[in-house]
């Protein structure tokens, strides 16, 4: 196993992983990948659904981050009441 080879188009690298690569997120929560192996990932959120790909993306810091696609549900926001909502002018009109 061997560090992932990235494109270098610019000072961001990234390399994708599909669903057909087969990287599964393991019980103890790492991210194991093809060819790298299994990778300690801080999560800043819950997953919704199963990923169906990943992104990872070394910037020109060193830094890597991982971008998952998830499929979600929608959901719509709250409805306003006009009536107790605050309404601002804009100053800048003439008339």
């Amino acid at each position: 196993m061997g560090p992932p080879r990235f494109k270098r188009k610019s000072s961001r690298q990234a390399v994708r992983f599909t669903k057909a690569a087969r990287f599964p997120i393991t019980d103890d929560r790492r991210l194991r990948l093809p060819k790298i192996g299994d990778v300690e990932v801080r999560w800043s959120r819950t997953l919704p659904s199963d990923p169906s790909s990943v992104t990872v993306i070394r910037d020109a810091a060193g830094r890597f981050f991982a971008s998952f696609v998830v499929e979600a549900e929608d959901e719509p926001l709250p409805e306003l009441d006009w009536d107790e909502t605050d309404t601002g002018i804009d100053l800048g009109l003439s008339s």
